[in-house]
């Protein structure tokens, strides 16, 4: 086997783990129901009431639809590009909660057995979830990905150059917040 196709063997498996995990976390949430999801929101103390309840109605179901059609590997660049956003903004409350001291539920799969409470582990994880996606981002769904079967590559490698140079500039962000 090239070395080509390793390396897309190892995306399409990290698509795929990384897919499982979103999607799963939000049949989760979905299963538990808006008003579960809707407190621990609230235990970062990050938006009003209000907000954390229409939060907790969509975001399940954003999480559901991205880790699907990373699974499937259809729209795998755009696609990524949504997860890391979610992933950030996942640990950027994370982050957030922690320097404030606070010790809550953090709303992941602890809705499915019994509460996982914030953590850096968290953030760490989430931080080689990004860098997969990344790869993902970069090189697009890898083997067994719908859009290499339908021939779909949605960015240009300008495209893909530059967008690369912004999600590196905002991984090494994130990291940095993280480590500080």
């Amino acid at each position: 086997m090239s070395p080509i196709m390793i390396v897309m063997w190892g995306v399409a498996l990290g698509r795929i783990l990384t897919g499982v995990i979103l999607l799963v976390a939000g049949m989760v949430k979905l299963k538990a129901g808006p008003t579960q999801f809707g407190k621990a929101i609230l235990g970062y103390d990050l938006v009003p009431e209000k907000r954390a309840m229409i939060l907790s109605r969509w975001l399940p179901w954003l999480e559901v639809i991205t880790g699907g059609l990373l699974l499937l590997g259809l729209l795998s660049q755009l696609v990524a590009t949504l997860a890391m956003m979610l992933l950030l903004v996942f640990s950027g409350a994370i982050a957030v909660s922690l320097l404030r001291g606070r010790n809550h539920d953090c709303g992941c799969f602890g809705l499915w057995t019994s509460a996982q409470r914030i953590q850096w582990r968290l953030i760490y994880r989430n931080l080689v979830l990004m860098a997969i996606l990344l790869a993902v981002y970069t090189l697009g769904g890898g083997t067994l990905s719908l859009d290499e079967w339908l021939g779909l590559r949605l960015l240009s490698d300008i495209d893909t150059v530059a967008g690369l140079r912004m999600l590196v500039a905002v991984w090494v962000t994130a990291v940095s917040a993280a480590i500080f």
